[in-house]
């Protein structure tokens, strides 16, 4: 006779036994799992390091594995953000950003050779920790990659170009004002220096458009308005102000394009774009008036101003005309620090 199994018989010490046993082999398994990432020996591959055909490309970023990742395509150049405009200065002996009571963000710069006959092609790249805006000139490829590369090498992948500044006149600068291009070979000349630039690995340059105010020095029966090298070609539409006659209305004529509410002869853009002031200056007088206007057009809302620096330049730096020095005029400095203090 067999008998029957009664479960009461099992023992509760060996039930407990059992269920230890069996907690004990799952914990050791996942320890090993997790620890040898289930396989052992097993590869890690970072794919960056690899042979890369076109459009990849090896980005450099700190926060990714191994210190850099695979880019498929060219990044855009991104927007200007909105907020405060950026506030720079040039400077070079005339007074300071403390002095000013200023925090100075940019640092307005220029390629060399500079000047009236200059051509802006060539650039040694500043030890400075603050954002570089850099005036060039008509770059061709190899200028573009030489000067751009080194601002990215150098940690100034942000920097904010002025492409061939003030062509809307005879004067300056002969290597691309309306003596040197009609209009339609400035447009040429302008989109293919930002498409030179725009080809530099990792960078995320921003590029002002950036006429003189004004139509009153241009030439051979061309208005600045022929000069636009269109939109997908800018980040921002800067003008150059200063303290000469008729500079409010000179100045309003590109607020009212950037803005979207283009003048007579100017296209209409189908987005504004954010408005610029890369130089401005006082022209050898003491004029709060002009001050106080500059600083209200600069912070206005509505012209959503990227990016702002004054020009402090007197005899002494070689600005006799105009002398744009703040510190030989006490109201006007006054008037700016009351501005942009704490800034």
């Amino acid at each position: 006779m067999i008998k029957k199994f009664n479960p009461k018989h099992f023992s509760n010490a060996r039930l407990i036994t059992i269920a230890c046993f069996i907690l004990v082999l799952a914990l050791i398994g996942a320890h090993y799992i997790f620890n040898a990432k289930a396989a052992s020996p097993y590869v890690a591959i970072e794919a960056e390091s690899g042979k890369l055909t076109s459009p990849a490309t090896t980005v450099t970023n700190s926060a990714a594995s191994g210190g850099s990742y695979v880019q498929f395509g060219t990044a855009s150049t991104p927007p200007p953000p909105n907020g405060a405009p950026l506030l720079g200065l040039w400077i070079n002996g005339a007074g300071s950003a403390s002095q000013f009571g200023v925090t100075q963000q940019v640092l307005e710069d220029f390629a060399s050779p500079g000047g009236g006959t200059g051509t802006f092609t060539s650039y040694s790249v500043p030890s400075t920790s603050l954002r570089i805006m850099l005036a060039v000139g008509d770059l061709n490829s190899s200028e573009a990659s030489s000067i751009g590369g080194a601002l990215v090498s150098s940690g100034h992948a942000n920097t904010i170009f002025r492409v061939m500044v003030e062509q809307n006149q005879c004067e300056w600068n002969t290597s691309w004002n309306e003596s040197k291009f009609s209009a339609s070979q400035y447009v040429s000349a302008f989109q293919s220096v930002v498409t030179e630039l725009r080809a530099v690995p990792n960078n995320q340059f921003t590029f002002i458009w950036n006429p003189n105010a004004g139509e009153g020095n241009n030439c051979n029966g061309e208005t600045t308005a022929q000069t636009w090298p269109g939109a997908a070609y800018v980040n921002a539409i800067g003008v150059d102000v200063y303290d000469y006659g008729g500079y409010e209305t000179n100045a309003q004529e590109i607020i009212d394009f950037a803005t979207g509410h283009p003048e007579s002869g100017w296209p209409q853009l189908s987005t504004p774009i954010p408005f610029a002031v890369p130089e401005w200056g006082l022209n050898g007088s003491d004029d709060t008036t002009f001050m106080n206007y500059m600083i209200g057009i600069i912070k206005a809302p509505a012209n959503d101003t990227y990016v702002q620096s004054y020009f402090s330049c007197g005899p002494s730096q070689g600005c006799s005309s105009p002398n744009s020095d703040l510190t030989e005029f006490s109201n006007s400095e006054a008037a700016y620090k009351a501005g942009f203090a704490g800034e």
